[in-house]
């Protein structure tokens, strides 16, 4: 081997001691760096929880910082020292000998005789190369310092990337929902569904890409009923995002996002119960109670005389495929009959009071009870008959007009309202209220009773009352009347003339008394 040779194999494994312990500490410094700026992503993302677009901008800039921060710390080393570098190195840290490899470099750069002094002192730089211990030049402990620090960053490193992992995942996924939503495929449960209203629904969706299931990126779930939209976070739920809903009200359209990936629209159909939508009652009364037939739209409630026949038409929101009247009490169940598919009917014969809720059943399963509605039998009071004025008893002249007032009530209605009149105990005279006002179940009848067209005298007793009958329901009409008034005829000109006596007045008055008096004991007598 050639001294040119021997000096550069020499000097190289001092290059490579150098370089090693260089490299060591190169690394220590970009692991450390790298370490404090994958921290400081995490910590952001721990700490502000940042949206999906902001967590991939601070992943980018984590990915930016690491290797700017790498270059920075490499670049003083991007030339591998030469000999003369390398010579300089060793002079320094062995100071003995004097400049004799920096010397030996110098000279083996230019064409060497055998035996000439440049020769010579390549030898001697060899020679005391050979002699010289490594370890002076880099020392082992600085080695085994320059490995530790390393492996310490390199350490420090790996945890600070397993601490922002779910930084750099979440960052990655948006991306790729975001760039390349393609490639993602958005699975939903249930999709298309009928549900039961008033009933909880969870809409879950799903994530999947060639690689795996996305588990970063929450999707969100867009709802639109009645023409308003509205959106809600999706809640992590395993592998899976999912949305619950306590209870369904109402049909709506949905559609999961997950950045630019999307879903398909689905619809989610609300499904009612049937309901009654109004019920039509038609009665067939009696025949002994005289009334006619009627019908009562959107009834329910039904009240009638024992006997009386009610057909129950129902007509429903939807159409149905069963139905009945569910009676209170134990009682069996009436089946109603198809009419169409939304209108169903039965008849009913009253006998009794009772309660009845409409039972419906659809195609989907679904059943309903309604409102309950009552049977009642009406019970036909008679009426109710009183004498408004005079308020009571009255004495009047054979030539005195009285006005007659009297009222009649009744629950379902007064067909004849009349005042019944006697003088001095004689044949009763009926005769109708010349003036009737009210309504059909509460009237006010009055009449003008003229005492000179009666024909009465001084000393007479007029009686008089007032009667009525009420509308036939259920059984026969009743008559009813108020009690007796007596209007009591006095001497005209008692009003005017003073008695001639004390003594004869007095026996007058005893006289007219007694007569009226039994007039009124026959008349009450009868």
């Amino acid at each position: 081997m050639t001294p040119h040779a021997e000096l550069h194999r020499l000097l190289n494994a001092i290059r490579r001691r150098w370089l090693l312990a260089a490299a060591l500490q190169v690394c220590a410094r970009v692991f450390g760096a790298a370490a404090l700026v994958v921290i400081a992503g995490a910590l952001v993302d721990r700490v502000l929880h940042p949206l999906d677009g902001a967590a991939l901008l601070v992943s980018l800039i984590v990915a930016a910082l690491v290797p700017a921060a790498a270059a920075l710390f490499v670049w003083p080393f991007r030339r591998r020292p030469d000999d003369a570098r390398v010579a300089r190195f060793v002079e320094e840290r062995c100071p003995e000998l004097e400049d004799t490899i920096v010397s030996a470099v110098d000279a083996s750069r230019r064409p060497l005789d055998r035996g000439s002094f440049a020769s010579l002192v390549i030898d001697g730089a060899i020679a005391r190369l050979r002699a010289l211990d490594l370890r002076r030049v880099i020392e082992p402990a600085r080695l085994r310092g320059a490995a530790l620090q390393a492996a310490v960053s390199g350490a420090a490193l790996v945890l600070a990337f397993a601490g922002a992992r779910p930084l750099f995942l979440r960052a990655v996924e948006f991306a790729r929902l975001q760039y390349w939503p393609n490639s993602i495929a958005v699975a939903v449960d249930p999709g298309d569904a009928r549900v039961v209203a008033g009933r909880p629904l969870a809409i879950v969706a799903k994530l999947a890409a060639r690689t795996g299931t996305l588990t970063r990126v929450a999707p969100s779930l867009t709802l639109v009923a009645n023409g308003q939209s509205r959106t809600l976070p999706m809640t992590p739920a395993g592998d899976r995002y999912e949305v619950r809903i306590n209870a369904v009200d109402r049909s709506f359209t949905y559609r999961v996002e997950a950045g630019a990936a999307k879903s398909r629209g689905y619809v989610v159909t609300a499904v009612f119960p049937p309901r009654v939508r109004r019920i039509d009652l038609r009665y067939e009364y009696p025949a002994f109670t005289g009334l006619r037939s009627r019908t009562e739209e959107n009834g329910g409630d039904i009240y009638g005389p024992a006997g009386t026949r009610v057909r129950v038409r129902v007509q429903t929101d939807k159409p149905i495929t069963a139905g009945r009247l569910a009676m209170a009490e134990s009682n069996p169940p009436v089946s109603l009959a198809r009419v169409d598919d939304r209108t169903w009917e039965t008849t009913l014969t009253l006998d009794d009071d009772a309660a009845y809720r409409v039972a419906l059943a659809d195609a989907d399963g679904l059943r309903s009870e309604g409102t309950e509605y009552f049977i009642r039998l009406m019970d036909d009071r008679p009426p109710e008959v009183h004498v408004l004025r005079p308020a009571g008893d009255q004495q009047i002249t054979p030539l005195e007009e009285v006005t007659i007032e009297a009222r009649a009530d009744d629950d379902y209605g007064i067909a004849s309202f009349d005042m019944v009149y006697g003088v001095a105990g004689g044949r009763e005279h009926v005769v109708p209220f010349t003036s009737i006002g009210g309504t059909d179940t509460a009237r006010i009848g009055s009449r003008l009773v003229a005492a000179e067209d009666l024909g009465v005298k001084p000393g007479d007793v007029i009686t008089y009352y007032a009667r009525a009958r009420d509308v036939a329901r259920g059984k026969q009409s009743t008559l009813a009347r108020s009690e007796i008034f007596f209007l009591e005829v006095k001497p005209f000109n008692e009003e005017y003339v003073a008695a001639q006596s004390q003594a004869m007045a007095a026996a007058t008055g005893t006289q007219l008394e007694s007569l009226v008096a039994a007039q009124k004991e026959i008349i009450s007598a009868t």
